[in-house]
């Protein structure tokens, strides 16, 4: 299982990769939230994180990248299994739920 530690060489903590939920733009840094509601603030652009993640982690709007893993229930919006509701640009709409229909 891959750990945090591979993008942020420099961070002491053991988060795995796949307990991540999602990751929110602040600015020049990124927010990361993970399933068990701890929060992290990273120095990094989201541009960084969706280069170097793949699949099941999917950019669907301008300042927020998501696990798939976690998306509850899709519509015109995205419902996560924290309770949270995110919004899919309309650009980017198709994609996301093309890859949630191959995904699950």
């Amino acid at each position: 299982m891959k750990t945090l530690n591979e993008l942020q060489p420099n961070w002491k903590g053991d988060l795995a990769i796949q307990e991540i939920v999602r990751i929110d733009a602040l600015e020049n840094y990124s927010k990361l939230l993970d399933n068990k509601g701890r929060v992290l603030v990273f120095a990094y652009t989201l541009g960084k994180y969706e280069t170097a993640l793949q699949l099941p982690f999917l950019r669907v709007n301008r300042s927020c990248i998501l696990n798939l893993n976690y998306v509850k229930d899709a519509g015109p919006t995205l419902s996560l299994t924290d309770g949270s509701i995110v919004n899919i640009s309309r650009r980017r709409k198709e994609k996301v739920l093309r890859a949630l229909q191959n995904f699950k």
